[in-house]
């Protein structure tokens, strides 16, 4: 079977298996949104973190399949200075990160093309990272703050306790003498003379 032949046929299954597991995944991660209502904060966490594995793993495809791309457009054409698979690889991973040295650079059409897909992609991993490090920030951050909020009320009240336990303390005793004095006095006998 030729190499030609054998990329004939298996194409249209790797799509439709490519398809079918971006549905099952999109499957997966919408119920995970639905019960991350519940559980906000563990769900949300676990989301996160299946999120930038699903990125990263996704960022690792892509730079090997535009290197595999680069290196096919470019390998023959004589004024290519992608020549190797390391050249490939190199040249997509400072595309996909957008650094762009500009030591390996396509100059095929076909090559062209694969650089504007890695780039348009590497724009979408670097704003899906970006985003999933600033929101994990935020979250520690808010909860640290609502942690020293929650611990400065708690000495606040603590220290409002004890002058009014004390205050507490002392009406309790004048209110004890009050009522011993009018039970004193209500047990002596009336004398018409004392009033």
């Amino acid at each position: 079977m030729t190499l030609e032949r054998w990329q004939r046929i298996s194409e249209w299954p790797m799509i439709a298996a490519a398809l079918l597991f971006l549905a099952a995944y999109s499957v997966q991660v919408i119920a995970d949104l639905r019960g991350s209502r519940v559980f906000q904060n563990r769900a949300g966490a676990a989301l996160r973190g299946r999120l930038l594995t699903f990125v990263l793993g996704s960022a690792a495809v892509l730079v090997y399949c535009g290197a595999l791309a680069g290196l096919d457009a470019e390998q023959n054409d004589p004024g290519a200075n992608i020549r190797s698979f390391g050249d490939a690889l190199w040249w997509a991973l400072t595309t996909i990160t957008t650094v762009g040295y500009g030591d390996r650079y396509p100059v095929t059409i076909v090559g062209r093309f694969a650089a504007a897909g890695l780039m348009l992609s590497g724009i979408a991993v670097l704003g899906v990272v970006t985003a999933s490090i600033a929101s994990w920030l935020v979250e520690n951050v808010s909860k640290e703050t609502a942690a020293k909020t929650a611990e400065a009320i708690e000495e606040a009240v603590e220290a409002m306790d004890d002058p009014l336990e004390e205050q507490i303390r002392t009406l309790t005793e004048q209110v004890e003498k009050l009522t011993a004095a009018l039970e004193s006095r209500n047990r002596r006998p009336y004398r018409p003379s004392e009033s």
